[in-house]
């Protein structure tokens, strides 16, 4: 998933033939993509999955997850990110909830 699908705060994933893993992006560019970004900027992030198979998230560089990262199909699982460091670039993301799509 790419820092601008991120930072939009939802993706919807459909359509897909079997499982899926999707990676995040890196710290870095989640920070980028973030105006004004300081230790401590929070953001949510929601992914839906309209698909008939599980989505499962995966850390890009210097994140951390925590929580389930499994989406299964029909629901939304919502995440709260927070940057934990500008100089070593890390955001540590977690997950708050989840629900019927």
């Amino acid at each position: 998933m790419t820092a601008a699908q991120i930072v939009s705060g939802c993706l919807i994933r459909a359509a897909q033939t079997a499982a899926v893993t999707d990676t995040l992006d890196s710290a870095v560019n989640i920070m980028a993509a973030i105006p004004n970004c300081v230790a401590g900027t929070s953001f949510r992030f929601r992914s839906v999955n309209a698909g008939d198979f599980t989505q499962t998230l995966a850390a890009g560089a210097g994140i951390i997850l925590s929580g389930t990262i499994a989406v299964a199909p029909g629901t939304w699982r919502e995440w709260v990110g927070v940057v934990s460091s500008v100089a070593t670039p890390a955001i540590a993301m977690t997950n708050i909830g989840s629900g019927a799509a």
